[in-house]
């Protein structure tokens, strides 16, 4: 998740972030960028943390939750980085990915 969309769902939750916030952590001195999975109510489904924002670090989480759940859902929304959309295009659910 990019940071513009960790912003929006914390401002839907109450909470404020400067717009210049960007959501990633340092853990052994190597930056690295925490992917969540939120339902459409908020909860948290899954966390994954990668050094990358790439197309295998986006099917690396989806193959993940997919795994996990055992079904596709009926619509997928993501924010807009590229690598889910290719992601979701690998996986053949391209049709039921959307950008939010």
């Amino acid at each position: 998740m990019s940071g513009d969309a960790h912003v929006r769902i914390c401002e839907s939750l109450g909470v404020q972030f400067p717009r210049a916030t960007r959501l990633y952590l340092t853990i052994d001195g190597r930056m690295v960028h925490p992917w969540r999975a939120v339902e459409a109510e908020g909860e948290v489904l899954d966390v994954l943390v990668q050094t990358r924002r790439n197309k295998r670090a986006a099917l690396k989480l989806m193959r993940k939750l997919l795994k996990k759940y055992g079904f596709v859902p009926d619509k997928l929304v993501t924010d807009d980085l590229r690598s889910y959309a290719a992601a979701a295009g690998h996986l053949g659910i391209a049709k039921r990915h959307e950008r939010g």
